[in-house]
């Protein structure tokens, strides 16, 4: 009987200190680059300009939040939410991401932001820039940090 309840006692314990894990997320919060953590907004999708009197005046956001493994923002018309597959100091995979479905007038800056977004692999921060790569290593977006108050 004494043998049956330190059997239970030592699973209890294992039981509660044994890390949990969601899904296949793997974003290591001991290897992220903590700069990327944020609100950024679309300068260019595929080295070129978007320019925001053109395209549409609301100017694609997205905010990357680590430690929820969550993205955030809109595409130029719709509000997006996706998660983190992978993140580390220079990886980056998006999850599927879901949003609204608005009418929009001009949806090809959201189309193009979108399919930009699914070939992401990894990324590069230089001062206020955050540019994302594809697999071939070539850029296909790049963000400047959203000014905020208390970041100027």
């Amino acid at each position: 009987m004494r043998t049956i309840l330190i059997i239970v006692i030592a699973i209890i314990i294992t039981s509660c200190t044994t890390p949990k894990t969601t899904g296949s997320a793997s974003v290591n919060e001991e290897v992220v680059n903590t700069n990327i953590v944020g609100s950024w907004m679309l300068e260019t999708i595929n080295q070129s300009t978007f320019d925001k009197t053109i395209e549409r005046k609301k100017i694609p956001i997205l905010e990357i939040s680590p430690n929820k493994k969550q993205v955030f923002g809109n595409d130029g018309c719709n509000q997006i939410r996706g998660s983190l597959k992978v993140l580390d100091v220079e990886n980056i995979i998006f999850g599927t991401f879901g949003g609204t479905k608005m009418m929009c007038s001009e949806i090809n800056i959201s189309e193009r932001f979108r399919q930009a977004l699914s070939l992401v692999t990894t990324y590069k921060i230089e001062k206020l820039t955050l540019y994302f790569f594809d697999a071939n290593k070539k850029e296909v977006l790049q963000f400047k940090r959203k000014q905020t108050v208390g970041n100027k």
